[in-house]
């Protein structure tokens, strides 16, 4: 059962995963703690780009920072049962190259299993980059790779005498993605679990659009989940992902017009801008999404009413659970917001236990 430990509260609750951004967007490393969260697992997010002169060298360029690991380390052993999973975004087209080079693939997982194992992760996630912009995808080699994956996990954990890893990917929710793509099905049945990220569904827009609205608009939460759902209804492997993360748009005119496009605001700034007393603050029923406007500017975010919304869903929707969208997002001191440490993992927690959600494993 999943153990998930929140402002001093401890019950049995929902599969609860917290995704956690080692690299901040200017390439510097992140350092706020985990010991705090007490989710069932930490998936720490490497970007392929990172270098670090005191690193493990990886495939496509991938860096590993030692002494951040060490730190999450001595976290974590005040959370023993909390399990760290390495998400990895790998080029997809370099991930295709390789499978399509059957001899590459024993070099391709022995190290990303050895990184593992030699650095005591619990899994490996991979988020696969450009998925959606590629035409002809050779199945029959992704199929052979992605079935010696599993097949060479099950080896390493008997030889090893060692808990297997798991085996999990993450999911673009955008509809007008899920619908182009032929893989959304593929991947999904060699995965342990698969993460369906319902966020990002404005950033490419110059007028004011949600992140990750509930429902109403073209791109929205529900709507992503049923397509996923009605091609794929294996329920219990899929995690919801909520953003703790909003868009901000510098407006140009009264008519809501921006010419600089969508900016990601962390919860804690939200808190900040919250503080303003020219501020409007409003909720989009429609949309099922909190918003505030100002004369130079336009915020959507996420509150607790629209986070408990999300929850409802993945629970109505009978879901394996939910995994938050940055640890790194949430206002880690508690002085931004004034409501103690983690804030906003604590609205999705409470939401799980008022609603009496349960994990059944």
């Amino acid at each position: 059962m999943a153990i998930l430990v929140l402002g001093g509260i401890k019950d049995m609750c929902v599969n609860y995963m917290c995704m956690y951004r080692l690299y901040d967007d200017k390439g510097r490393l992140n350092t706020d703690p985990i010991s705090g969260l007490h989710c069932k697992s930490v998936h720490l997010c490497f970007f392929e780009y990172q270098q670090s002169d005191n690193s493990v060298r990886l495939p496509f360029g991938l860096a590993f920072n030692i002494t951040s690991f060490q730190r999450f380390r001595v976290d974590l052993k005040l959370v023993p049962k909390m399990k760290l999973v390495a998400s990895v975004q790998i080029p997809f087209l370099k991930f295709q190259s390789i499978a399509s080079r059957y001899g590459s693939h024993r070099t391709f997982i022995k190290t990303l299993l050895d990184f593992a194992r030699n650095n005591n992760f619990d899994g490996l996630s991979l988020k696969f980059l450009n998925l959606y912009d590629t035409v002809d995808v050779d199945r029959v080699s992704l199929a052979s790779l992605l079935t010696n994956f599993r097949k060479w996990i099950a080896t390493d954990a008997t030889n090893r005498s060692l808990p297997r890893l798991t085996l999990s990917h993450i999911l673009t929710a955008q509809q007008n993605m899920l619908k182009e793509s032929a893989s959304i099905n593929f991947f999904h049945r060699f995965m342990d679990y698969t993460i369906l990220a319902a966020m990002d569904m404005a950033l490419s827009v110059d007028y004011p659009t949600h992140n990750a609205p509930l429902t109403g608009s073209t791109n929205n939460v529900v709507s992503s989940l049923r397509h996923w759902l009605s091609n794929n209804d294996t329920r219990r492997k899929l995690f919801l992902g909520i953003p703790l993360y909003g868009i901000l748009y510098n407006l140009t005119d009264s008519q809501l017009n921006s010419d600089v496009g969508a900016t990601i605001i962390s919860a804690r700034k939200v808190c900040y801008f919250r503080q303003n007393t020219n501020v409007t603050f409003s909720f989009d029923t429609k949309e099922q999404v909190p918003f505030m406007n100002h004369s130079q500017f336009w915020l959507g975010y996420e509150n607790r009413l629209s986070l408990e919304l999300k929850v409802s869903l993945m629970i109505q929707s009978k879901l394996a659970g939910v995994a938050v969208f940055y640890v790194n997002d949430d206002d880690v001191s508690g002085y931004f917001c004034k409501e103690g440490v983690f804030p906003f993992m604590r609205y999705v927690y409470m939401a799980c236990l008022n609603m009496n959600y349960y994990a059944t494993g």
